[in-house]
């Protein structure tokens, strides 16, 4: 019954597709043997050590994000990073020339819509394992609001977390039925039901299931969608009132996070990421901090759903201009280390007039909503 509730919240039939879940802790992995291994586990359900990987994804830092030690040593990668706009004509030359096992297209931090038609154009794709990351997508992908992966991917999966009612899990969808018919006109099925259920074991879903079914019913509700749609116009709304001399902003339509990178020197992502924390302002970065992080997204995801509107989304517009302005007037009066500025923020400059007014601010119109987790 989960497994077709999951199915039905994408509009997926079960004779082509199948649902497992990706419980798997990261206890279950030795300490800092793999920074991530779900991404390992998947990846070796699917191909043979040493196969062939071309990781698409976005990149945040100027260097671009690698894969963990582990995969980068267990297979042969090569990383498509995305800057700016999607280039595909790059994309199809890699793909040529690399002639991968696996395609892994990682849209957890991508603020534009990837055209997945785009897959059908490569030479041979069929013979290769498509597999997309919809983590931080997945509920504008299930209101059809953004394309979707599932025509031209083999696997797709996306994460829940507290944000959507349920347990900290992957969700991972596979195709399954025939695939094609043989040069000898045998038919041929897909195998990932067996190869995925086989390390992906449900050995902890009974402490995710009852919070699936309140997850996968309430994303079923038209208070959701709503919820979806409110979401997407306060981004839309954030974005319009952002201070375009200090952000370059990357957005896509109907998105639900905008990627942001300050024009303004000197910056440091890591230092405001703090400057922000102490104000109560937060967003995710990189971590751990192996590379020069040079942008970061928000999201109006958790706002939206403690009630704010577009109206309210110029507050939070402001209060962003407000801190990075404060921020670099912080900077401006210290030249020292990430380490060094963050003891002065903490001991000197929290208790500044213009800090403490702005956390007057922040703390006084938050207050004014209801605490989604209470």
């Amino acid at each position: 019954m989960i497994e077709d509730m999951a199915l039905s919240l994408f509009h997926l039939e079960p004779t082509y597709w199948g649902c497992t879940f990706g419980v798997n802790s990261i206890a279950d992995y030795p300490p800092g043997e793999v920074d991530d291994p779900f991404i390992f586990t998947l990846f070796r359900s699917l191909i043979n050590r040493k196969g062939r990987v071309m990781n698409i994804s976005f990149a945040l830092s100027e260097e671009g994000e690698g894969n963990s030690p582990l995969i980068e040593n267990y297979y042969d990668c090569v990383h498509v990073k995305i800057k700016d706009k999607i280039d595909y004509e790059e994309i199809r030359k890699i793909y040529d020339a690399f002639n991968p096992d696996l395609v892994y297209v990682d849209e957890t931090n991508n603020p534009h819509n990837f055209n997945y038609d785009f897959f059908s154009s490569l030479k041979d794709i069929n013979k290769c394992v498509v597999i997309t990351n919809i983590s931080n997508k997945g509920s504008l992908i299930s209101q059809d609001f953004i394309p979707s992966p599932f025509n031209h991917s083999d696997v797709v999966y996306t994460y829940f977390n507290e944000n959507m009612r349920a347990h900290n899990c992957h969700v991972i969808f596979y195709k399954r039925g025939y695939k094609h018919v043989d040069t000898q006109g045998k038919l041929i099925h897909y195998e990932y039901e067996k190869k995925l259920k086989n390390h992906f074991l449900p050995v902890r879903v009974n402490n995710t299931i009852f919070s699936f079914l309140t997850s996968f019913r309430m994303m079923k509700n038209a208070e959701f969608k709503e919820y979806v749609i409110q979401s997407k116009e306060n981004t839309r709304a954030l974005l319009s009132h952002l201070n375009k001399d200090f952000f370059k902003i990357q957005y896509a339509q109907n998105s639900n996070f905008l990627n942001l990178n300050c024009t303004k020197s000197p910056f440091n992502v890591y230092e405001f990421h703090q400057f922000c924390k102490e104000l109560n302002i937060f967003f995710d970065i990189l971590n751990p901090f192996k590379y020069t992080q040079k942008s970061f997204n928000v999201g109006t995801n958790y706002l939206t759903s403690m009630g704010l509107l577009e109206g309210d989304m110029k507050t939070v517009a402001q209060f962003l201009n407000r801190t990075l302005s404060l921020y670099l007037s912080a900077k401006r009066q210290t030249n020292c280390a990430s380490n060094e500025f963050v003891e002065f923020l903490k001991h000197s400059y929290m208790t500044s007039p213009n800090m403490l007014s702005l956390s007057n601010d922040i703390f006084c119109f938050i207050s004014s909503f209801p605490d989604v987790h209470s």
